[in-house]
């Protein structure tokens, strides 16, 4: 299982939603809105999931001294 996803989900449906997602990004259509919006579309090699669960928890690695320092908090 890929460290990204919620606790128990199966592989077979992760790569099934992120087909889905690569799909989706990839129509003109939305391309065209994701512009529109000023979103940047990430290159190809940035969309899988293994790519995702390293960013992931290198941002978590990243930022969670900073978030704890400033005494933030979810509520």
């Amino acid at each position: 299982m890929h460290s990204s996803c919620r606790k128990g989900t199966p592989d077979a449906i992760v790569r099934k939603l992120n087909a889905a997602t690569i799909e989706t990004v990839n129509t003109p259509l939305v391309q065209q809105r994701l512009k529109e919006i000023g979103a940047t579309i990430v290159s190809p090699e940035r969309r899988s999931s293994e790519y995702l669960a390293t960013f992931v928890a290198g941002e978590i690695e990243k930022w969670a001294g900073p978030i704890k320092a400033s005494g933030a908090n979810a509520d």
